[in-house]
């Protein structure tokens, strides 16, 4: 029993003095104001890095969207000659209701032509 709290004494010293010199042991302190500048450049390095991103898949797009534009484009005019060689009613008829108008008429399709010729 005498070597129990023997033991016991020993062990809360030992505590005590671990408790004790983790209190007054200093700590390194951070150099806050490299870390901010370091910050303020790394967040602005990160913008310009998400804009350069965000600029390369813009012209990315744009370049995909002139190309699907052109395919539309062409996909429609090939429609149109089809129907003007081999469906002239279907042609009259396109022109007509693009025109707005209750009949057919040549001048009617020359205007049209024009028209969508100044959308290009």
């Amino acid at each position: 029993m005498k070597n129990i709290n023997k033991l016991f004494i020993f062990l809360f010293f030992i505590i005590s003095i671990l408790i004790i010199g983790a209190m007054i042991y200093d700590k390194p302190t951070i150099a806050y104001d490299n870390l901010e500048t370091n910050c303020k450049n790394d967040s602005l390095q990160n913008v310009i890095d998400s804009l350069q991103v965000k600029l390369e898949f813009d012209s990315n797009n744009f370049d995909i969207k002139e190309q699907n534009y052109k395919n539309i484009i062409g996909e429609y005019e090939y429609g149109i000659d089809r129907l003007k060689n081999y469906h002239s009613l279907a042609y009259e008829d396109f022109h007509r209701i693009l025109a707005m108008k209750e009949t057919y008429t040549r001048s009617d399709e020359m205007q049209n032509i024009k028209r969508l010729k100044s959308y290009e």
